[in-house]
């Protein structure tokens, strides 16, 4: 989002509906499937009429077809974005993509990036956050408060919802 630009909701959603169709084509329309390895804020680029173009192919791997997963020696992308496998063990799929794609959402969401706040001694991640507000039942709380979001709450908070499934720890959750 452009700094100083406040974006409605419909506007985002169309952000989030246009990253999740560029991320769709990645993974399902282009021969082999390919991970990006690093969706996050700074890699989506909006163009003059606020469409999102997913950018930075740096960290990009085709997968080899029939594979579920492949292992790395290097790790490639930005902290924050990570699946747990992937940060642990250099396990990547088409999932540590649909992984950034949910701190994406949530961070569009709430107006913010990844790195909320300091807390105990270290930086607490949005989508962390995010799973604690939704446990204790004030997912509203994430929602950016310049978003006049009453006609659209429902849809914001299924949202949320969404954005959390697709940030389990766990890739088969």
């Amino acid at each position: 989002m452009g700094r100083g630009l406040i974006l409605g909701w419909s506007t985002r959603i169309r952000i989030i509906k246009g990253i999740a169709q560029g991320i769709i084509y990645l993974h399902e329309q282009c021969g082999a499937p390919i991970v990006h390895g690093d969706i996050k804020s700074n890699n989506i680029l909006l163009d003059s009429n606020l469409n999102p173009k997913i950018t930075d192919f740096a960290t990009a791997r085709v997968i080899t077809p029939g594979a579920e997963v492949e292992r790395t020696d290097t790790l490639r992308g930005t902290i924050g974005y990570f699946t747990l496998e992937y940060l642990t063990e250099r396990i990547y799929s088409i999932k540590s993509d649909v992984y950034s794609f949910g701190v994406v959402l949530i961070e569009i969401i709430a107006g913010k990036r990844r790195v909320l706040f300091p807390r105990e001694g270290h930086s607490t991640y949005i989508h962390e956050y995010a799973r604690e507000l939704w446990t204790e039942g004030r997912s509203i709380e994430l929602i950016d408060p310049r978003l006049p979001s009453e006609a659209h709450i429902n849809e914001i908070l299924r949202c949320i919802q969404i954005g959390l499934l697709f940030v389990e720890k766990n890739r088969y959750d």
